[in-house]
């Protein structure tokens, strides 16, 4: 199964290869993009466990929301409350050893953040830039074989209606910069 978030409409759909279908699966108005926002829900992951389903709701101009969907039944929405609050764009989302980590495009760093309540709360670990200097428009992190990645593909541009300057990079994150 693959969870899909649309930025422009309250909803999250979900595509089931083996019977080659796409279904709206969470329609919610805490998905919708926030006053003049043009992006509702946008980065996505699902918890490690498989209970969850995270969506990074970015609202221009506001901190981003975390919004945590239950597997089983996609009504039970809950807007997760992070401590400290950040600010910045969240787009793509990972879980890695049980921690979800952001990339934040105009930041230009990850940020990671850990739950201790089945992801009604998460606590901002440390938001270190990556690599050594910000660099705004990281638009996503993948984990593979227990390592982070990061692309650099000058989102930010395109969001201002900039030409981007490839090339684009993928960079492993040092998840030593998170101790």
């Amino acid at each position: 199964l693959a969870y899909i978030s649309d930025s422009e409409n309250p909803r999250v759909y979900r595509a089931d290869a083996d019977m080659a279908t796409v279904e709206t699966w969470a329609d919610d108005p805490l998905l919708s993009p926030t006053g003049a926002a043009f992006f509702g829900g946008n980065g996505i992951a699902v918890a490690e466990d498989d209970r969850y389903v995270i969506v990074s709701k970015t609202s221009t101009g506001a901190p981003p929301r975390l919004v945590r969907i239950a597997r089983e039944d996609p009504a039970d929405l809950v807007g997760i409350v992070t401590t400290p609050e950040f600010g910045g764009f969240a787009d793509g989302m990972t879980f890695l050893d049980g921690d979800l980590y952001i990339a934040m495009v105009g930041a230009g760093n990850v940020a990671r953040l850990r739950s201790g309540d089945d992801w009604a709360t998460a606590a901002l670990l440390v938001e270190p830039p990556t690599p050594e200097v910000s660099v705004p428009g990281i638009s996503t992190v993948r984990a593979a074989e227990g390592a982070l990645y990061a692309i650099y593909s000058d989102i930010t541009k395109v969001l201002t209606g900039l030409e981007p300057v490839p090339p684009f990079r993928i960079f492993k994150v040092d998840l030593g910069s998170f101790e």
